[in-house]
């Protein structure tokens, strides 16, 4: 559960995919949208390529029904990584 991901987090200096997790890890379990976006600028701001993690943020966000927000991290990847195939 999100135990485990909280504990994650503590322990260490957690990495992009670990903040990814956690806030896919809210979503699933219902809890407000605010807190998994977090969850997902800091894995943004750890990233060292953007827009795989945008496209990931994206995905839980069409997973959880929040299509306004999937769309913005779709785009936000399709613009990062311009013409080239995704």
């Amino acid at each position: 559960g999100l135990e485990y991901l909280d504990g994650a987090i503590e322990l260490r200096s957690p990495s992009a995919n670990a903040w990814l997790a956690r806030g896919e890890g809210l979503l699933l379990a219902d809890q407000p949208v605010a807190n998994a976006q977090r969850c997902f600028m800091k894995a943004l701001e750890l990233a060292e390529t953007k827009w795989p993690v945008d496209m990931r943020i994206g995905i839980a966000f069409n997973k959880a029904r929040q299509w306004a927000l999937a769309k913005q991290h779709f785009g936000a990847a399709m613009r990062a990584k311009g013409n080239s195939a995704l």
